[in-house]
């Protein structure tokens, strides 16, 4: 399982953050939460935070213990609106649905803090001590069960067995079967500062701070002791501060309480959990269970950006993907990275053009050719880990630009990003992820840049041709392609036209200057294809030239035996094809017009549908016009030079065979005749 996670702590509590996933098991999901969380095996927390959207400024907080345990975390919940708040996926405001109910949590502009509103909390429980030292203890529930063990002695809270005297608490019979988190805290000086130590249930040690034992600790020592109705509570992760409304009548809980505390991220990565071997496997070489690679990671989409200030470490690469086995890959990607290591934290984004835009009324628009795609904005980790877990292969080809420029390019980039304008209409030779790049270069730069365009390698190489690489490999779906590729695929490519293609953008990138120098070398291999660089999906089970081979074998077998209507079943699809190749001349897909297919899927051939049309003079004449129609066609494209695909070849022969020419022949012969 790889996935991207973000690390960030709260006073000192460290929790992993990643977006939720679903598990085929409980015990698949504790295994995965103890891996991650091991200190010296994995990346190391106290627990795990999963992490999903429901609607605008709400999200769920799914808190798992690293003993796969759940339960609400304080700090945690603090931690996670900070990252939510620093990525834009929520403002100064949010709620966070937890397993004990919603939170709401906040940015103080006053304390430059999150904070986090805790449930109602009862009032606090007497207690027996587990400690000699100890003056009295409590317990109260604050999402999280406490008990409190309190002392007078600074030494006594600094000389504690946190990690034995806790562990007692924590499994008392008292409360079996769930257990307690145990804290031990004194007062100080100061009548609104407290210190504490805690043993964490589902932890199972000692932590540098716990949120809501603090929050319990607060109120407990108010409802004792009373003063005003805050306190600070003093760990060796930090300092928490902790404000409530005492009750209005006793018996009553303490209301709009508050946790408020710093929080931080740590770092992002990308990780690969591998199942830990079973007792009865001896494997020889145990592998690790994680390939760690900290590269700033995604963990959720990047937001909308404004301008973007660099340092003078920054830097702008174009990226190559290898062509992949789905047919939307086929053709390899193009991608603009930037990275700036100077950034803290890390920046190091990818600007993608290459994304569909599902709307309201995707389908409509794409039928009639108005495809929209726009520019998407993710950090890099993720874009690469999609190449990683697919064995495609990626080459980054770094520009040699001045810092004035990789802010002008980063500036345009996300000027571009907006939703006003990062939507644009795609054409498959003309407007795309690769040739978008060429177009950034031109917007950038202006006249500075000249992409010599003269010294295109692809120049005079047909659309078609250029693409056969690309779906040699793909059976039937080539078939498909190759069908309802119209004129213009058989054009030559004009110069610069060779970028529509993430290699060919490749290839021209070298070529251009900035101010009469070259800023862009070949490339190096930043992640190496697995099986070669095009790539080689799984064959058909028959290939599309058997089944022409078959429908022709079929057409001659029923005109030989005088079964008519096998012959002329291949008539239907042709005609039904034929009436979608017309019908793409009302469609802005103008890849599909003048189309060599309609040599033999015409849509004339509707009319031979009609029962009893064959032998009458409407059916002959029709019959004459597609054939005609169609050898024109065809040697139009010839002798112009253009394609003729091997399904052009399979069709016309059998629609050919299928209209019995010579028997149009013969009637002519007998009407001459009378």
């Amino acid at each position: 399982m790889r996935f991207d996670f973000a690390k960030s702590e709260g006073a000192g509590n460290d929790f992993i953050l990643t977006p939720a996933r679903s598990f085929p098991s409980a015990s698949a999901e504790r295994e995965f939460v103890a891996v991650v969380c091991d200190r010296r095996k994995g990346i190391g927390a106290d627990g795990v935070i999963f992490l999903s959207e429901l609607a605008p400024n709400r999200w769920k907080f799914d808190y798992v213990n690293a003993d796969g345990s759940r339960s609400f975390c304080g700090n945690g919940s603090r931690a996670a609106f900070l990252f939510l708040r620093s990525t834009g996926r929520v403002g100064d405001s949010a709620v966070l649905e937890a397993c004990d109910g919603n939170h709401r949590v906040v940015w103080s502009e006053e304390r430059q803090l999150p904070g986090v509103e805790l449930n109602p909390v009862m009032a606090p429980e007497g207690k027996s001590t587990f400690l000699e030292s100890s003056t009295h203890a409590d317990f109260l529930d604050t999402g999280s069960p406490h008990h409190l063990e309190w002392l007078e002695a600074e030494t006594d809270l600094r000389g504690l067995n946190v990690e034995q005297q806790g562990c007692a608490i924590r499994n008392a019979n008292e409360y079996a079967p769930a257990g307690t988190n145990a804290n031990f805290v004194r007062p100080t000086s100061d009548p609104t500062t407290l210190q504490m130590r805690t043993f964490e249930r589902g932890v199972e040690a000692e932590t540098l701070a716990c949120g809501t034992g603090a929050t319990a600790a607060a109120i407990a020592d108010f409802a004792r002791r009373g003063g005003p109705a805050h306190r600070k509570i003093e760990m060796a992760g930090g300092t928490l501060e902790i404000t409530f409304d005492p009750p209005a009548t006793k018996g009553d809980s303490y209301t709009n309480v508050w946790l408020w505390g710093p929080a931080r991220e740590v770092f992002r990565g990308t990780s690969e959990h591998l199942p830990t071997p079973s007792p009865s496997q001896t494997p020889t070489r145990t592998p690790s269970p994680f390939l760690l690679s900290f590269l700033l990671s995604v963990l959720f989409s990047v937001p909308v950006l404004g301008n973007i200030p660099l340092t003078d470490q920054a830097q702008i690469s174009i990226l190559t993907g290898s062509p992949g086995q789905e047919v939307y890959s086929s053709w390899g990607h193009s991608a603009i990275r930037l990275l700036d290591p100077g950034a803290q934290p890390v920046l190091d984004l990818t600007f993608n053009y290459g994304t569909f835009n599902f709307g309201p009324g995707f389908y409509p628009r794409f039928v009639k050719g108005h495809l929209d795609y726009r520019l998407s904005v993710q950090e890099f980790a993720a874009f690469q880990s999609e190449y990683l877990s697919t064995g495609r292969g990626l080459i980054e080809q770094p520009l040699d630009l001045a810092p004035a420029d990789v802010q002008a390019m980063a500036d345009y980039l996300a000027w571009n990003a907006l939703p006003e304008n990062r939507v644009y209409r795609y054409e498959f030779f003309g407007d795309n992820c690769s040739s978008r790049v060429l177009r950034v270069m031109e917007d950038v730069f202006g006249d500075r840049w000249d992409a010599n365009c003269a010294a295109d390698p692809g120049q005079n190489i047909t659309f078609r041709r250029a693409i056969e690489p690309y779906i040699a490999g793909l059976g039937w779906v080539r078939v498909g392609i190759d069908f309802i590729l119209g004129a213009r695929a058989d054009r030559p490519m004009a110069p610069c036209e060779s970028s529509f293609l993430p290699d060919g953008l490749m290839a021209q990138l070298p070529l251009g200057t900035l101010d009469g120098r070259s800023i862009a070398g070949p490339g190096f291999e930043l992640v190496p294809p697995e099986n070669g660089w095009f790539a080689r999906p799984p064959q058909p089970v028959v290939p599309p030239w058997v089944v022409g081979l078959a429908i022709l074998s079929l057409t001659a077998i029923g005109l030989k035996t005088g079964r008519k209507w096998l012959a002329r079943l291949p008539l239907i699809p042709a005609a039904v094809l034929g009436v979608l190749l017309t019908l793409m001349w009302f469609t802005d897909h103008s890849d599909t017009w003048w189309n060599a297919e309609m040599a033999w899927a015409s849509p004339l051939l509707i009319g031979l549908l009609k029962r009893g049309c064959w032998n009458e003079r409407l059916g002959r004449n029709l019959r004459g016009a597609i054939l005609v129609m169609g050898f024109g066609i065809g040697f139009a494209i010839a002798i112009s030079g253009g394609a003729l695909p091997g399904i052009f070849w399979w069709g016309a022969s059998t629609v050919a065979l299928a209209l019995e020419p010579w028997t149009l022949v013969k009637a002519q012969r007998a009407m001459a005749s009378r």
